[in-house]
């Protein structure tokens, strides 16, 4: 929980997830109803050599993404 490097900022106390090796995660907002799934495949057609880098930029989209899905629109 509360993990912002893929959960973004504006993630609420109650947001739970899970991540992928490839880039794939998972999000749920149980206070809001609110559920967030990102489905890639980072490793297709080969891995990466510098996986390191490119998970750093994985993470960085997730946080991005999941930013916009919980910003507060009401």
């Amino acid at each position: 929980m509360n993990e912002a490097y893929f959960m973004g900022l504006r993630a609420g106390e109650h947001v739970f997830g899970k991540t992928g090796f490839t880039g794939c995660s998972v999000l749920c907002d149980t206070d809001r109803g609110i559920g967030l799934v990102i489905l890639s495949n980072r490793t297709y057609p080969k891995r990466p050599a510098d996986a390191d880098s490119l998970t750093s930029a994985v993470n960085h989209f997730r946080s991005n993404i999941a930013d916009i899905v919980f910003s507060d629109q009401r």
